[in-house]
């Protein structure tokens, strides 16, 4: 079944771009390896300051092999000097999706039951 981590952090004051490059940085590493199928980089437009990433993988186990990988873990202790401390990480099982996301695990039926677009 496919899963889906959320991260949210607050920059530290004057390094929000480096933050920003880092999950970049982040993104195209992961975005090469087998087992992920896509993320989302998440800027906030209020005053919190706000950044953050959805990460979409295949299973636990990709997202968990991922997450331990040496690469991965370099970007993530650099991103850890960046940001404030009290940021949120969490992962979620994919249990119903948009029509238009094709994420396996995820039947059609019950996506297309989630977004209202039952036929009958």
């Amino acid at each position: 079944m496919a899963v889906v981590r959320i991260s949210i952090m607050r920059p530290v004051p004057g390094r929000r771009q480096e933050v920003e490059r880092l999950l970049q940085e982040l993104e195209a590493w992961v975005s090469s390896q087998p087992g992920y199928l896509f993320g989302i980089q998440l800027s906030s437009f209020d005053h919190t300051g706000e950044v953050g990433r959805i990460a979409v993988y295949n299973s636990r186990e990709d997202a968990n092999r991922m997450a331990t990988m040496d690469h991965t873990v370099a970007i993530r202790s650099q991103l850890h000097d960046a940001i404030m401390a009290g940021h949120t990480e969490s992962m979620f099982e994919v249990t119903a999706a948009s029509k238009m996301l094709n994420i396996p695990g995820v039947p059609a039926a019950l996506a297309k039951a989630k977004s209202g677009n039952k036929k009958g």
